[in-house]
């Protein structure tokens, strides 16, 4: 729901059945209308470019990709986009902001404005964006909200935030197409292609006939022929199934999974703003591939991001899952020796030290053939102790008199 309901609402729509293609329409539940669509967005996968264009004219507004590179022989910039309007025509750079934060700014009227990012959660994928006035030395003042929600998200224009801008703006339509643009490359994630899209036109099943009186020819072939059973349920794919957008799940161990699982992790990882991704295998039929598989991933990746960034990320493995098979295996709970490998592993990639966040990450087994310390020397001992007596002392209490007990 809008903060203010006299707010214009766009609700964000992926299409179903249309992979690739998310609609924006107008909120009219206030009204009690239905909702009146606005834009339609759509991706070319091949290429990555964004287009934005008219649902009842198809005719295309504008477009958004990766700028050129300003040499010929250099290789684009992925945090430099280039958003192309039509009707008229004007380009708009989208350009990543150095810093801790994350920030995108672009440029409208000679006016700046910066893209901002709310984070919801620190583990879920849940993310807010918010499109503000950056007018120095003054505080920055929104003017696109955009909130995310299980079917999509909402955006709200502050028009009251609007009439602020000085000089007043003369294009506000160029501004919001422009604004969209820019939005749906950070909500790339709504124009993915789901994992059952392609199996439903295979498990639809057929359209039985209308007539009540059947054929002749199917009254004589009805004995022989036995009735049609449905297809049995096929299984998800689920090799790049991502739980948050942190998190990735392995669940086979061929090295074309394995590419995109460590492409996937390097373009997670380019985000500056995420502080750690989380690769696991849950325990499953094919643990004795996926546990491994997990284990050469993370390495994978490490190396991968050091060579493409110099940036060295820090390991952190959560063994708590072979803690559990452990206890499970002493109780006669669960199968297979006492030395066989875990079912299942969580391995961090982080950019921050975890060592207080993992609960068994200080856990460490006690090895008692290490030899204790000695203590420091008395010097303050009694005159009338010898060498002789101090050894008898040391011979009698062993390593507990070392450490005093």
């Amino acid at each position: 729901m809008p903060l203010d309901s006299n707010l214009f609402v766009l609700l964000v729509r992926p299409r179903t059945g249309s992979p690739g293609h998310v609609d924006f329409l107008v909120d009219n539940s206030e009204a009690g209308r239905a909702d009146e669509p606005a834009y339609e967005a759509r991706k070319n996968p091949s290429t990555g470019t964004i287009a934005l264009s008219d649902p009842y004219t198809s005719a295309t507004l504008g477009e958004s990709n990766i700028a050129p590179p300003p040499l010929p022989n250099a290789s684009p910039n992925p945090k430099h986009r280039l958003i192309s309007l039509d009707s008229p025509p004007a380009e708009v750079h989208l350009r990543n902001k150095a810093g801790l934060s994350w920030a995108w700014g672009m440029e409208w009227e000679e006016v700046q404005y910066v893209w901002t990012r709310d984070i919801v959660s620190l583990v879920g994928g849940d993310r807010g964006y918010t499109l503000s006035v950056s007018q120095k030395p003054d505080p920055n003042y929104p003017v696109v909200v955009f909130r995310p929600e299980k079917k999509g998200g909402n955006i709200e224009i502050l028009d009251y935030n609007l009439a602020r801008v000085e000089p007043a703006i003369a294009d506000r339509k160029g501004l919001e197409i422009a604004s969209l643009l820019a939005l749906c490359h950070f909500i790339d994630h709504l124009f993915s292609v789901p994992s059952s899209t392609a199996a439903s036109s295979d498990l639809t099943p057929p359209v039985a006939s209308t007539s009540s009186a059947p054929s002749p020819t199917s009254r004589k072939a009805a004995p022989s022929v036995p009735s049609a059973q449905p297809p049995p349920p096929r299984c998800k794919n689920r090799s790049l199934r991502t739980l948050a957008t942190n998190e990735v799940e392995v669940t086979e161990a061929s090295p074309a999974a394995l590419d995109a699982y460590c492409e996937r992790c390097l373009s997670l990882l380019s985000d500056p703003s995420l502080l750690y991704l989380v690769l696991f295998a849950l325990p499953s039929a094919r643990s004795h591939e996926t546990v491994p598989a997990v284990a050469a991933l993370a390495e994978r990746v490490k190396r991968r991001r050091y060579k493409v960034s110099g940036e060295e990320v820090r390991l952190f493995v959560d063994d708590s899952g072979a803690a559990t098979d452990s206890a499970r295996r002493k109780e006669g709970q669960g199968s297979g020796s006492p030395g066989s490998a875990p079912t299942s592993l969580k391995i961090y990639l982080s950019r921050t030290d975890m060592s207080d966040l993992l609960p068994n990450h200080h856990r460490r087994p006690s090895s008692s053939s290490s030899p204790p310390i000695r203590a420091p020397i008395n010097l303050d001992k009694p005159a009338g102790k010898g060498a002789g007596s101090g050894e008898k002392e040391e011979e009698k209490g062993g390593w507990k008199g070392w450490f005093g007990l």
